[in-house]
């Protein structure tokens, strides 16, 4: 009896094996019959990935991989096909050396979820008021960036899958900069003022969606809520005519409707625009004058009408934990004639003051690393 139940055991283990590799050889064969393309350096480089988790050299799994390519969506049948032709026969051994290939994939910074990306930049900064007054210098800052996508979008078949396939093609991100510099002011009827010490601030929010277009290319339209603080210090300061410089604070708050794009290249590299229009929601600007006279009143001018452009082109370079960046800039605003507000002189009410109408022009290159 003992002997029966050994063998129908045994028996029963056998078919089960014999089950699952004829299904996993049957796959293996249909995989086989996709035809999948030539090879492309991202396959080279995901071939040794392949070899160094299951233990095998690089150089095997080259040949073995080197005539498929390896779009997103057939990742995991090359990867099975490579596996058996590598010597795998089990499929448990298949299902967990495709999970640290997976792992390694989504510790990419192309394919992270999240990823924040820091550097610097520099700028040629300009300001005028037409017919007014100008002011120019180079302006140094820093940037953060905070980004979580989905990582993989997934192809859009129908007006429908923009809402269904949401999980899967969603964007948000927190952009931040810091800048420093100093400004050279100049004006037809009140002289000239160098080095003025300015700074600024700006931060914003966006939430968007990822289009695959093609295997290598997306595209990310956004929108979101951004605020820009710009501090001009020429308090104590006298021009070469004589007229008092005064601290000024400008306040801007905007809605961004914008794009970026990004095409993945050979060998690691990748570049993409973008370009975006900041819909100006309201602004407030104040005027320190009680630095010309401590007799006179700080005045606050409200702002409503104006707009943003910018645009950029961004190239980088991935290595095995960061992508590094460059990337050209150019930002301008416009913002119209403010609303009037009284001056105060010793508390007493001695003029009407608004902020001009002026432009902002601000374009440069900023350099750094996504982790």
């Amino acid at each position: 009896m003992k002997r029966v139940l050994l063998a129908l055991v045994s028996l029963t283990f056998i078919v089960v094996q014999l089950s699952e590799g004829s299904e996993y050889a049957d796959k293996q064969q249909q995989l086989r019959d996709h035809q999948l393309k030539k090879s492309s350096p991202t396959a080279e480089s995901r071939a040794k990935v392949l070899a160094n988790q299951y233990g095998r050299k690089a150089e095997d799994a080259d040949r073995e991989t080197s005539r498929w390519e390896i779009p997103n969506d057939q990742a995991a049948e090359v990867f099975e096909i490579a596996a058996y032709d590598a010597g795998a026969t089990s499929p448990i051994i298949v299902e967990t050396t495709y999970d640290a290939y997976e792992s390694y994939r989504a510790d990419s910074p192309a394919a992270r979820k999240q990823s924040i990306e820091i550097g610097t930049e520099i700028s040629y900064f300009k300001y005028k008021e037409p017919g007014v007054m100008q002011e120019k210098g180079i302006m140094y800052g820093i940037f953060a960036d905070y980004t979580m996508h989905s990582g993989s979008p997934v192809a859009l078949e129908s007006f429908g899958d923009i809402i269904d396939q949401y999980i899967n093609n969603y964007y948000f991100g927190i952009d931040g900069l810091f800048k420093y510099g100093q400004v050279d002011y100049s004006s037809g009827s009140t002289g000239s003022i160098d080095n003025i010490n300015d700074f600024m601030f700006e931060i914003t929010g966006k939430a968007g969606y990822e289009i695959a277009l093609n295997e290598n290319t997306v595209l990310v339209p956004y929108t979101g809520v951004g605020y820009r603080y710009l501090n001009d210090d020429s308090g104590g300061k006298l021009s070469t005519t004589g007229a008092a410089g005064y601290e000024r604070e400008s306040n801007y708050v905007y809605i961004p409707f914008g794009f970026e794009t990004n095409t993945l290249l050979a060998d690691g590299w990748s570049w993409g625009f973008g370009a975006e229009y900041d819909l100006f929601v309201g602004g407030k600007q104040k005027s320190h004058l009680e630095d010309v006279s401590s007799s006179l009143s700080t005045v606050e001018n409200d702002q409503d009408s104006g707009y943003g452009v910018r645009g950029s082109i961004k190239i980088a370079k991935q290595s095995e934990k960061i992508n590094w960046m460059v990337e050209p800039f150019v930002r301008y605003w416009n913002v119209d004639n403010s609303s009037t507000a009284v001056v105060t002189c010793g508390g007493t009410p001695c003029a009407v003051g608004y902020e001009p109408a002026n432009e902002s022009l601000d374009y440069g290159v900023r350099i750094g690393g996504a982790f």
